[in-house]
């Protein structure tokens, strides 16, 4: 999918395309669309710097106990 922003609306935002990808990517994991790797991806960043960044922005973090079960899963497979 392509989304195309007019220039003159571009120009009011004021971001280049990288910065409204990330604040794009920041709108869709708070409201939990996307996870936070999901969103990392979207915004083309590591998922380590889009952490960092959403925690300068004080932005809580959304862990579940899945995620923390397939944390667990993966640490467990690194130990052996």
């Amino acid at each position: 999918m392509l989304l195309e922003i007019p220039d003159h609306i571009a120009r009011h935002i004021g971001l280049n395309e990288n910065e409204l990808a990330l604040e794009f990517a920041i709108f869709l994991y708070q409201q939990e669309v996307l996870s936070m790797r999901a969103a990392a991806d979207f915004a083309q960043i590591s998922w380590v710097e889009f952490e960092q960044i959403l925690a300068e922005r004080n932005i809580a973090l959304h862990y579940s106990e899945n995620d923390l079960d397939e944390d667990l899963r993966k640490l467990e497979k690194l130990g052996k």
